[in-house]
C-alpha cells in the first residue's frame, strides 16, 4: 500500500494495529508443498529487536529449514 510518505508495508500496518507492538518478519522463496514435503527450504527473519530475531530463529530453524537473522525488517519483507 501507499500513503502520503510512499510505501506502507504490511508488517508497519500490523504493528500500527497492535498499537506499536514490535514486529519481526519471515520471508522466503519457499513453497508450502515443498516444506511439507521436507525439502530443504531457507528463509530470512528480519527483525528489529534482536531478541525476538534469535527467539524466532530458534523456533523455525531447522536442518531441512534454515533461517538466517538480518537487522532489517523492510529490506526481509521487500525482497
Amino acid at each position: 500500500d501507499f500513503d502520503e510518505n510512499g510505501l506502507v508495508l504490511i508488517s508497519d500496518l500490523i504493528s500500527k494495529k497492535l498499537g506499536g507492538m514490535d514486529i519481526s518478519v519471515l520471508m522466503g522463496a519457499n513453497i508450502a508443498s515443498e516444506v511439507a514435503a521436507g525439502c530443504f527450504c531457507e528463509s530470512t527473519v528480519g527483525y528489529r529487536n534482536e531478541d525476538n530475531g534469535r527467539l524466532l530463529k530458534e523456533v523455525f530453524d531447522d536442518v531441512l529449514f534454515r533461517v538466517g537473522l538480518v537487522d532489517n525488517v523492510r529490506g526481509v519483507e521487500i525482497c
